[in-house]
């Protein structure tokens, strides 16, 4: 077990943000394991104290329990470029795609985590170098095209899915399904993520049982 406990000028976010219910939420998620049932979708600051649009390095940490084969975990991206990072379920394996403008570079873990237990990720891209490694496993590193160093995005990491992700083209069709499961433990470059104060779009979270 881990720790108890229209058309209008606007951003997407904000308009996202216009049609989204508000409610209350508890006062600190930061261990909490919430559970995403597939039909919503987190929105942060992909850095802790706040957005970061050109990154020459990435660092995430999470743990994660489902027994679903596909589906969206983590996703950044920025509509005006190719750039996106995506972490997510691919036949039941744990699966890091990255594009730096220059084509995308994917990574799978070893083994499946779609068994219903806790799997704990770690993932740190270094420029053109990504290392994915998953519980104890060896860590697996994947290697970028020549000349593509930074990850250029909006700022914002969504966790469990994306509104409007099927609206994205080329990209692969697990990346449509948002993830059924709980997400605990997540950490984004070196901080870690509360569910409830760091949520840049207020929502009703649901809980997981350990």
């Amino acid at each position: 077990n881990f720790f108890s406990r229209r058309r209008r000028s606007c951003s997407f976010l904000d308009c996202w943000a216009a049609a989204a219910a508000a409610s209350l939420m508890p006062q600190s998620d930061m261990f909490l394991a919430v559970h995403f049932p597939g039909n919503q979708v987190l929105p942060f600051h992909n850095g802790k104290v706040g957005r970061l649009t050109s990154q020459q390095s990435n660092k995430m940490e999470l743990s994660v329990r489902t027994t679903s084969s596909n589906g969206l975990i983590l996703w950044s991206k920025e509509g005006s470029t190719k750039d996106y990072l995506a972490v997510s379920l691919w036949n039941g394996f744990l699966k890091v795609e990255v594009d730096l403008g220059a084509g995308a570079v994917e990574s799978f873990s070893t083994k499946p985590v779609s068994d219903g237990k806790w799997h704990h990720v770690y993932i740190h891209r270094q420029s053109q170098l990504l290392n994915l490694q998953v519980d104890s496993e060896a860590n697996i590193r994947s290697y970028f095209p020549a000349g593509a160093s930074k990850l250029d995005t909006d700022g914002v990491m969504w966790v469990g899915g994306h509104p409007f992700l099927s609206s994205e083209h080329n990209l692969p069709v697990n990346l449509h399904t948002s993830f059924v499961g709980c997400i605990s433990y997540l950490k984004l470059e070196d901080q870690y993520i509360d569910f409830a104060t760091d949520l840049l779009i207020q929502q009703a979270l649901q809980y997981c049982d350990d």
